[in-house]
């Protein structure tokens, strides 16, 4: 081996036994409380390992092959983590301890967001290697999906477990199950979220919510492309199935505009959360207003449900702010729509301004079928939603005027398709008003959004396919086009799937918690964790070992979409060139 060689094996093994430390020096500063000897000592110690990291990472790109040298972006990004590091570490002498604690997290950031995950874009080569090895593929992209939440869920109930992440020591179950719901994007909670974790532990269900929200493949390809490295044919085979794209090109544009209009529109929410609470006059607490704020935003965008309020919206400073319920319910439709209607709404608005500027007359395109179901099935669903539950709920009224009572319902009506948000005690529902938001979660979002549940256009297709039966035609058709039969079939094996896994896993709760939770109440339990909604009627904080681990799986199975992950279970499919005689079988 030529000394080059040597140099460059030496500095990158320096690189990842610094990168080691760091974040394992950043975890613990900030997960465990520390004497000052042990503070300083940490600092010492992170120090030297950024120095041996920044040392590493510059030697290690001096001697690498030309061919096989990474990105200067890439090298980039890690330096100015390694300043930033330096920066806070600098600083923190003339700072008040919680201005130490702010600068903690900043550097918690700084190391993942600059320094680790740069340093792990190879994350992606992962994927590569399970699309194909030796010319046969190892693992499906749907299965890969529900592999890496799994991974980030047991991340997540780690982080959950430091000792300053909640006030008191929580069980792992509980961890487990929180960091569940974040990844999950659910809002289930079996402990009190907002008075059991400290700030640092709300930080971590932040990054969690937003991962999850994202996707852990989407936000490592997106990183993959802003650090540099780029995306390879196989990448984007991937992403084309993972996004249900026909083409390469528009699977990697994709992910830049899912990332990049999620941020805008988490920012601008918390914005406008924050100058209407503040407005308001909206006590924050022991956090500050801006942490309640983006914390929200975010939530609330990515279907969450979360709070960091010990009340939740329905809290008595939060339930009469009714134009911070409206950002909430701006964000939380936002969030549902999907992003594919993102994506084509920017090309209608960069034409419109192209006719603007141009003189000649352009050739005028209509929206997509898919953009126009969309929207009238999600107005539909609300229009019904908020009707029913307004006609059905007469007890909720009692103390409210018939347009409280409206706005409740409204809100109720969307934040129960997988926001998981309430600004009314779910207990006061009657029977028929929870079987309402039961159906409700089932349904969730449109595809390519935040959401969970079938989908918007499942239940329109399947109800398309029930006129269309019923009227005698012999097509489904929306807006002059007509439905493919593949698309019929998948979203009726949808439904029937999805009916029976909900149905199954409410028996199986219920045989495991004989007491202690009614079965109305158990189902809605189900449905919220399937559709990952993350509304409650009370009765999480109730469940034994058994039921929580049933809605942790239902939650796990509903973000990641149960009829893809049995059709990758499946295989290849396998068609057979002959079919048998056709026979007529009773059905009345």
């Amino acid at each position: 081996m030529d000394t080059a060689r040597k140099r460059y094996n030496l500095f990158s093994r320096t690189s990842l036994v610094g990168l080691a430390l760091m974040v394992a020096c950043v975890l613990w500063e900030l997960g465990w409380p520390l004497e000052t000897a042990q503070y300083e000592n940490i600092v010492m110690a992170l120090n030297l390992a950024t120095i041996a990291h920044l040392v590493g990472i510059i030697g290690a790109y001096v001697y690498c092959e030309e061919k096989r040298r990474p990105p200067l972006r890439l090298l980039i990004f890690q330096i100015i983590g390694c300043l930033v590091i330096f920066g806070l570490l600098v600083r923190e002498d003339t700072l008040s301890p919680e201005k130490i604690k702010q600068g903690e997290v900043i550097r918690l950031v700084a190391t993942i967001g600059l320094v680790l995950i740069p340093s792990l874009v190879s994350l992606t080569h992962v994927f590569q290697w399970l699309i194909k090895r030796q010319g046969k593929p190892v693992m499906p992209p749907a299965l890969q999906f529900v592999v890496s939440l799994i991974c980030a869920v047991l991340a997540g109930s780690g982080l959950l477990m430091l000792p300053n992440a909640t006030h008191g020591d929580i069980p792992y179950l509980d961890a487990l199950f929180t960091s569940a719901s974040a990844v999950c994007v659910t809002g289930l909670s079996s402990v009190n979220f907002a008075e059991q974790f400290t700030l640092t532990g709300q930080i971590f269900v932040l990054c969690l919510i937003q991962i999850g929200g994202l996707g852990v493949m989407t936000f490592a390809y997106f990183i993959a492309m802003i650090a540099g490295q780029g995306v390879s044919l196989r990448d984007r085979v991937l992403l084309r199935n993972i996004f249900d794209e026909s083409n390469l090109n528009a699977a990697v544009l994709s992910v830049r505009h899912i990332v990049i209009s999620t941020l805008f529109l988490e920012t601008t929410g918390a914005l406008f959360l924050y100058f209407t609470w503040k407005t308001q006059g909206v006590d924050p607490g022991s956090s500050p207003l801006w942490w309640h704020a983006m914390f929200h935003a975010v939530s609330a965008f990515c279907n969450a449900g979360f709070s960091t309020f010990p009340g939740g919206l329905g809290a008595p400073g939060l339930v009469a702010c009714r134009l911070g319920q409206l950002v909430i319910l701006c964000l939380i439709t936002m969030g549902g729509l999907g992003f594919p209607l993102y994506q084509e709404a920017w090309y209608h608005f960069k034409r419109w301004l192209q006719e603007r500027k141009s003189t000649a007359r352009m050739r005028k395109i209509p929206w997509s079928p898919y953009s126009k179901l969309v929207l009238c099935t999600t107005s539909i669903i609300v229009f019904i939603g908020t009707l029913s539950l307004f006609l059905v709920n007469t007890d909720l009224g009692r103390e409210m005027t018939w347009t409280e009572r409206l706005w409740v319902c409204l809100f109720d009506s969307i934040s129960s398709r997988t926001a998981g948000f309430a600004i009314t005690n779910m207990e006061f529902y009657m029977p028929a008003g929870c079987l309402i938001i039961c159906a409700l979660m089932i349904i969730g979002g449109s595809p390519g959004g935040t959401a969970g549940g079938i989908r918007t256009t499942t239940v329109a297709v399947v109800a398309g396919e029930v006129f269309r039966v019923v009227k005698g035609r012999k097509y489904v058709q929306f807006f002059r086009r007509r439905i493919d039969q593949s698309v019929i079939e998948r979203c009726l094996c949808t439904i029937a799937v999805c009916g029976a896994w909900v149905g199954a896993s409410t028996v199986l709760a219920c045989s495991f918690q004989p007491e202690g939770v009614a079965p109305l109440d158990m189902f809605f339990e189900v449905c919220s964790a399937f559709s990952t909604s993350g509304l409650s009627m009370g009765a999480t904080s109730s469940l034994y070992d058994i039921p929580k681990c049933i809605v942790i799986i239902n939650m796990i199975v509903g973000r990641a979409g149960l009829f893809l992950f049995l059709v990758a279970l499946a295989g290849t499919p396998e068609p057979k060139h002959f079919h048998y005689p056709a026979v007529k079988i009773p059905l009345t």
